[in-house]
């Protein structure tokens, strides 16, 4: 079915199933896709204008630039002018239509995040090891 949304939260609830398929049972997962108006929902207050639930074994995205969240495990995809979702038996087919970007123009990361980055970079000793291996050998 296709929908026309800007964004999308792709994400697995913890309850776990069971499925029959041709005499073969396949662990399955809830798995919810959420349908958004704007870019980025994860960042702001927005609620979702559609929530979708499956309970599959698989879920194939196809031909989209996706972005994985790392504190929640949510994959989300952006800048999308249309998305195709199709559950066949116990996998979920998503793909679309998806406004590619100038990875020169995607928006700098948030200041807080910039000083985190630059707070571990301090204290790995990164910046003493460039420091280092820039300067040029010296001729004896």
């Amino acid at each position: 079915m296709r929908y026309h949304c800007k964004s999308a939260i792709i994400g697995k609830k913890n309850n776990k199933g069971v499925f029959l398929n041709e005499d073969k049972y396949l662990e399955t997962a809830p798995v919810f896709v959420n349908l958004c108006t704007k870019n980025d929902p994860h960042l702001t207050a927005e609620i979702p204008f559609k929530f979708l639930e499956f309970e599959v074994h698989k879920v194939v995205i196809r031909g989209l630039d996706v972005y994985y969240l790392i504190p929640g495990t949510d994959l989300v995809i952006n800048n999308l002018d249309y998305l195709d979702i199709d559950f066949d038996g116990p996998h979920l087919y998503v793909s679309g239509k998806q406004k590619k970007t100038n990875p020169k123009k995607r928006e700098p990361l948030p200041s807080y995040l910039l000083k985190l980055l630059r707070k571990a970079d301090e204290t790995v000793g990164v910046g003493k090891f460039k420091k280092t291996f820039a300067k040029k050998p010296q001729k004896k």
